[in-house]
Order: C-alpha cells, then sequence, then structure tokens
C-alpha cells in the first residue's frame, strides 16, 4: 500500500506506512525489507524535492545490503544517490555513483541489473554524456533507457518513469544543441521533424504510465513543454503552466522549482510588458526555492 500512496502522490499516508513497515522489519530482523522501505522513503524524498534528507535513507540500504552481500540493493542504494545529487547539481558525487554502476552494468561481470535498475541508471547515464558533451554517447543511453521501459510490463514500480523522463530530456537536449551547431537549417529542420515524429511514441509512454501513477504527470508536462519551445517554437507556455500547478497539487517542489525556472526563460518578442514581468517573478521564485532547496541550479540545463 505504500507504494501504491507514494505513485499518487500521497506522501503522508505513504511515509506512515513505510515507516511502520521498516520499524517491524528492523523488530523482526527482516533486513531486505528494511531495506526496500528505506529505498522507497528516500525516492519519496526525492520526488518531493527534500533531496539532502533522502540521503540517509539510501545509505541504510547502502549499509546494510553491503552486510548481507546483496548487490542489487546497493545498485539500488547508489541509483537514489546519484538522482540525488544529480538533482542537486553535485556533479562530482553524482559522476562517482555512476562509476560505481558502470562496473555493475559492465559486460562479463557476474551480475546483472533488473530492469528497473536498468532504466534509471541508463537514463542518468545519458545526462552524465549529456553534461560531458558526449552527445552521441548520451543518446545512446537515452535509447536504452526507453528500449527498456518499453518492454516493462505496466504499470511498473512507481519510480521507474524516472529513467524515460531522463532519458527524454537527454534527447530533446542533444537535438537542440545540434540544431544549433548546424549550419544548415534544412538539415536541422528535417532533424527535428524525423526526432519529433518517433518522440511521439516515447511521450504516449510517459502519458500512459500517469494516468496509473500521477506523480509522473509534472515530467511529462515539462517534456511537452520542452519539446513546443525548444524544437517545434512554440512560445505558448500552457504545458508549462499545467506542469506548476501539478507539481504543487503533488507537493513536488523540486519539479515546481524547474517549471518557474523554464517559464522565466521563456521570453518571447511578443511578450507584452506585464507578460515579462510575469516570467521575471517566475524566475525569482525559481531562485528562491532553488536556494531553499540547496540546487546548484547553474549545474542543470537551461
Amino acid at each position: 500500500m505504500g507504494q501504491c500512496h507514494s505513485g499518487l502522490g500521497q506522501w503522508h499516508k505513504a511515509d506512515a506506512l513505510l515507516l511502520k513497515s521498516r520499524n517491524e522489519a528492523e523488530r523482526v530482523g527482516d533486513a531486505r525489507s528494511l531495506e526496500e522501505c528505506s529505498l522507497f522513503l528516500a525516492f519519496n524524498k526525492v520526488l518531493q524535492g527534500d533531496i539532502t534528507s533522502a540521503f540517509a535513507d539510501a545509505e541504510i540500504v547502502n549499509k546494510s545490503a553491503r552486510l548481507r552481500g546483496d548487490l542489487q540493493m546497493q545498485v539500488m542504494s547508489s541509483i537514489v544517490q546519484a538522482t540525488g545529487f544529480y538533482y542537486l547539481g553535485n556533479l562530482a558525487p553524482f559522476e562517482e555513483r555512476l562509476t560505481q554502476l558502470d562496473g555493475y552494468a559492465a559486460p562479463g561481470i557476474n551480475f546483472e541489473m533488473d530492469s528497473i535498475n536498468k532504466i534509471l541508471y541508463h537514463g542518468l547515464s545519458g545526462l552524465r554524456w549529456l553534461k560531458r558533451g558526449e552527445l552521441m554517447n548520451a543518446m545512446e543511453e537515452a535509447k536504452k533507457a526507453k528500449e527498456l521501459f518499453a518492454l516493462e510490463p505496466q504499470p511498473s514500480l512507481y519510480y521507474s518513469f524516472l529513467g524515460l523522463y531522463h532519458a527524454l530530456l537527454v534527447q530533446i537536449f542533444v537535438v537542440r544543441k545540434q540544431e544549433e551547431a548546424s549550419k544548415s537549417t534544412q538539415a536541422s529542420a528535417t532533424a527535428i521533424k524525423k526526432f519529433t515524429s518517433r518522440l511521439a511514441k516515447d511521450f504516449k509512454m510517459l502519458e500512459d504510465f500517469c494516468v496509473v501513477f500521477p506523480i509522473a504527470a509534472p515530467c511529462m508536462n515539462i517534456i511537452k513543454g520542452l519539446l513546443e519551445q525548444s524544437l517545434l517554437k512554440k512560445k505558448n507556455i500552457k504545458a508549462f503552466e499545467d506542469a506548476l500547478a501539478q507539481a504543487h497539487d503533488l507537493g513536488m517542489s523540486y519539479y515546481k522549482a524547474l517549471v518557474h525556472q523554464w517559464i522565466g526563460l521563456s521570453m518571447d518578442i511578443r511578450d507584452t510588458q506585464k507578460d515579462v514581468q510575469i516570467k521575471l517573478r517566475h524566475k525569482d521564485t525559481a531562485m528562491e526555492m532553488f536556494i531553499q532547496l540547496q540546487v546548484n541550479e547553474s549545474q542543470l540545463f537551461w
């Protein structure tokens, strides 16, 4: 039930049930269940924006799993930590966690990540390569995350959508960078048309996921807004406004801050003075929230 409430964004109910289960698991000495509850609590904190607190729960998972020699749970702990560090703009520890995960994903080792972990790992790895400017590697990792997500029976684990969300972010930013670097407007337009056609199917997966787990809705509309503004050159901010309302209603403050920033950056020459003032206020709000959330926003993608 804790997972169900988590996917619906009913955080108080979810966390109360997960804490109760974790305490019971600790009482009876069930280490695996204790780790699973701690992992869900950590992901819930990341999704709500309480990222620094999530690290404590992830460390509970890591320490217990190491004592038991459970590599799968160690991987899951590293994934939630890597996600948190990336969201905070803390790139050095983000890279460290990804390097650890690379070892678990390397060919020829006597271990295989489960499918959800693979989706999340490849999505994060795509962000890493994108940040390094290695666009082909970024696209390849994003492709792997999307393909694995498509194979997963849906609905899957409530936070698995993050792998698809990160993959779509990567692809949008890669195409945008390629467009900026292209000297041929026609070639750029053709490439974007092909990409947006392929993206429609991928975006539909995220839409379908939202029907079961509404917590994915803000991310879905962030992707929609970025797609419209960055690639389709539509200047309306309706998708971002929808994402903002959803993130507010669901208590997902990190994503709410992101959307404030995207609206603030959505300036258009047709904006009235009132429009400009409103967007500047969004940007100011984003900066205030990033400070409160301890996010180094300069290391994120804008």
